[in-house]
Formats: C-alpha cells, structure tokens, sequence
C-alpha cells in the first residue's frame, strides 16, 4: 500500500500545485467579478485537471482501490467540464452560464482514497 501511496501524491502533486499557485488570484478575480482573469486561471486549471486524470487513468491501482480511483476520476471530470465551460467564455452570457454549471468541489473521494492509502488528509503529504 505503501508504493500506491507514494504513486497517488506524485500524480496529485502538479495539479495541486498548479491550484495553489493560482488559488489567491483565483478569490481576489471572483471578489472582483473579474471573469477574464478567472477564464484564464480555469484554463491552467482545466489542463492540469486533465493531466491529473490521465495519469491516475495509466497508473497501475491494486484491485481493492480501483473503485476509489474511478469515483475520483469522475468528480475531476465534473471539476474540468466547470473549468472547460469558464476557459472558454468568450463573453459575460457565457462565463454566467458556465459559472452555473453544478460541480461539488467536497474532495470526498480524494480523501476516502487518502484513508485507504494510509495517507493523511485532503492537503496533506504533498
């Protein structure tokens, strides 16, 4: 288990650094209501969602952890069809609309994934 934990946080850790590198950004744009900066952060966001997907997609899981693995893949697909929807907002109807879009940013799985692993929580380990 202890390899598998070690896999998971060197493929979570690009995507959460290119979160955090951009997160300060990303609250002063929405207390700002600045739409063309938050396209562009959704745009990084977006990429480095899918590279995070990718990866835990190639990567070899033990059978028991499988379920875990897919249930995080499919709420970061939601995250990058948000993140999709704003980058590519070309106007204020269509970043409202994108904006709009229902998506649970809870990390629930991520962290049901982390418990099993034996690693600590959401935010934790990297």
């Amino acid at each position: 288990m202890e390899e598998a934990g070690q896999q998971y946080l060197d493929i979570v850790r690009p995507v959460n650094e290119a979160i955090l590198a951009k997160k300060d950004a990303w609250d002063a744009a929405v207390d700002a209501s600045d739409w063309e900066t938050l396209t562009e952060i959704s745009a990084t966001w977006e990429d480095a969602n899918r590279a995070f997907v990718d990866a835990m997609l190639t990567a070899e899981w033990p059978d028991d952890l499988q379920p875990y693995v897919d249930t995080i893949v499919t709420d970061t697909a939601d995250d990058i069809a948000f993140y999709a929807g704003v980058a590519k907002a070309t106007t204020v109807d269509e970043f409202q609309t994108a904006w709009l879009y229902p998506v649970d940013f809870s990390n629930a799985a991520a962290q049901d994934l982390r418990i099993r692993l034996g690693l600590g929580n959401v935010g934790e380990d990297e």
